[in-house]
């Protein structure tokens, strides 16, 4: 096995134990294909790319939840609140200020892999230090059930304004792309800065890159563990990208 690949799994192995010391059970996990990528949600990652300001993309957030919702139609017959309707328009590519964590390292890994750049990074975030400070509280709440503000109240109409900081929280996973992915979400505050670029959240996550020549042994890895584009995607979509791409090699 290439010593990069162990050098790697060896730093990854460090920091779950550091976490776990400080009490953490729950350890997140994302991947990105480029090394230069904030962790910011693509609400405001369209933010900056079509130049909107603050205003402008408020107004856009309430937009594309009432055209999701209006359009929608019976698809949303399951789904009877707004936290369970955002994270349904996040797992179909609609930009939100939620941003996708996950409990499994090998998806985060999988995600690292899956793009065309050359710096696959994994980030390791501390949920519970993550919420001792944006929610006062060392606990990832369920939207549900322990939040006492509706995504509607606090970000669409703006009655309420209840935390700076992003809050990392762990949703229902009613959808199956939920649950094959151990999903989780950090919900973007007030402030909109990235989340790695808050300097106050520096000692809750940490940022390691796959190194050039450890790559093969983490497509293996992955190959060896069953993790593909239809696990990850457990659907006809997920399906018919594994099978491409198996044969298309």
């Amino acid at each position: 096995m290439n010593e990069s690949w162990i050098n790697f799994l060896t730093e990854i192995d460090k920091i779950i134990k550091e976490f776990e010391q400080d009490g953490c059970d729950i350890i997140c996990f994302r991947g990105h294909s480029n090394k230069d990528w904030d962790l910011e949600p693509t609400l405001f990652v369209h933010q900056k790319k079509y130049n909107k300001n603050l205003k402008q993309i408020k107004n856009i957030e309430n937009a594309l939840y009432f055209d999701f919702v209006t359009n929608a139609g019976t698809l949303l017959n399951s789904y009877s609140t707004d936290w369970e309707i955002l994270f349904l328009m996040r797992h179909h590519g609609v930009p939100t200020r939620i941003l996708d964590w996950t409990e499994n390292f090998g998806t985060a890994l999988f995600f690292a892999l899956s793009g065309q750049d050359n710096s696959p990074t994994i980030y390791i975030l501390d949920p519970y230090k993550l919420n001792q400070h944006s929610f006062e509280k060392g606990s990832i709440p369920n939207p549900l059930r322990d939040l006492n503000f509706s995504y509607t109240d606090a970000y669409l109409e703006q009655k309420s304004n209840p935390f700076s900081f992003p809050l990392a929280m762990i949703p229902p996973r009613t959808s199956d792309r939920l649950f094959a992915q151990k999903g989780l979400f950090t919900l973007q505050g007030t402030n909109n800065k990235p989340l790695n670029k808050i300097l106050e959240l520096k000692d809750c996550f940490r940022k390691v890159e796959i190194p050039q020549d450890a790559i093969p042994s983490a497509h293996k890895f992955l190959k060896l563990f069953g993790v593909n584009n239809y696990s990850i995607f457990p659907d006809l979509d997920g399906l018919a990208k594994h099978i491409t791409s198996e044969l298309f090699k």
